[in-house]
């Protein structure tokens, strides 16, 4: 069924992505922007959450998926930057519920992104999106749960309301998978420690459907946006290394160094955690990329 769909974080990677993708599944597709635009056939709203503005017509839709937030691995973590790390994942979503509260009329759905990071270091497959960490020297793990309480207070001012815990996202040319194939422009792949860290991953075309499944199903709760299978660093490494054109040096970078390199940061590649996707299958969600060498080949095709 055709929806009206607003996304907050539309021009990001994944927004972009997402926003096509349900174009083509025949959706609506509005744009909360910062800068007024009229592009393409997406219609774009403005808002400005240091001014705490919403164009109210932009709420008038079926579902928002709120994905706006600054990058955690874009810059180094310095204190500032955590700030901004927080503050635009708080603010914002903060600013939604601001404008869904005094909005009358049908209110829309919601569908918020969160992130893996709320389990912090666990190397035991977590089953349930109830097992959450609560380590209070985890930068990932707080900032995610202060991001969850706020997502939690939409819940009583929209129809349904879902939560996505994301993992890490594999897509082509962009984020994670872009920065760990550059030393293999060198002949070199590089896992990190001693390799066996668990990287519980998702390919951007399964997180895209993901949302697509939520809204045409109108699913409610928090679940994990996972692949079924995790994979460690060096099997990741192994497996990229085998479907390219080698040969390739592989060999794991010394944490300590990857400390000296990024500081605080490294806590997003350093950190390991095996997430169930359990809950989502037995939604009967089904993955076009369950396992990690067919993602990896549809990625690196030309």
């Amino acid at each position: 069924m055709r929806k009206k769909i607003l996304i907050t974080g539309g021009t990001g990677h994944i927004g972009k992505k997402l926003a096509q993708y349900l174009y083509d599944q025949g959706h609506d597709i509005f744009i909360l922007s910062r800068k007024p635009r009229n592009e393409g056939v997406f219609k774009y709203y403005t808002w400005n959450v240091e001014n705490e503005y919403i164009d109210e017509e932009a709420l008038n839709v079926d579902y928002i998926i709120h994905l706006a937030a600054e990058g955690l691995g874009d810059k180094r973590w310095t204190a500032k930057r955590k700030v901004e790390i927080v503050e635009s994942r708080i603010k914002t979503t903060q600013l939604l519920l601001k404008y869904l509260k005094k909005m009358k009329g049908p209110k829309p759905s919601y569908i918020g992104a969160s992130a893996i990071g709320i389990y912090g270091n666990n190397d035991i497959l977590l089953l349930s999106e109830t097992e959450t960490s609560n380590d209070e020297k985890s930068f990932l793990v707080t900032t995610t749960r202060k991001w969850e309480k706020a997502h939690n207070e939409l819940e009583a001012f929209v129809q349904n309301w879902c939560l996505l815990r994301i993992g890490i996202v594999f897509s082509k040319n962009q984020g994670a998978l872009k920065s760990i194939l550059m030393p293999f422009n060198f002949r070199i792949g590089n896992y990190f420690g001693d390799g066996h860290h668990a990287m519980s991953w998702i390919h951007i075309n399964d997180l895209c459907r993901i949302f697509n499944f939520v809204i045409e199903n109108n699913i409610n709760g928090i679940y994990n946006a996972v692949a079924p299978n995790y994979v460690t660093g060096k099997e990741l490494i192994k497996t990229i290394a085998t479907v390219k054109t080698g040969p390739f040096l592989c060999f794991g970078v010394p944490e300590f160094i990857l400390k000296l390199i990024f500081g605080e940061m490294s806590e997003v590649i350093l950190t390991s955690t095996t997430v169930s996707a359990e809950k989502l299958v037995s939604e009967n969600f089904t993955y076009e990329y369950p396992e990690i060498t067919a993602a990896i080949k549809d990625l690196l095709k030309h």
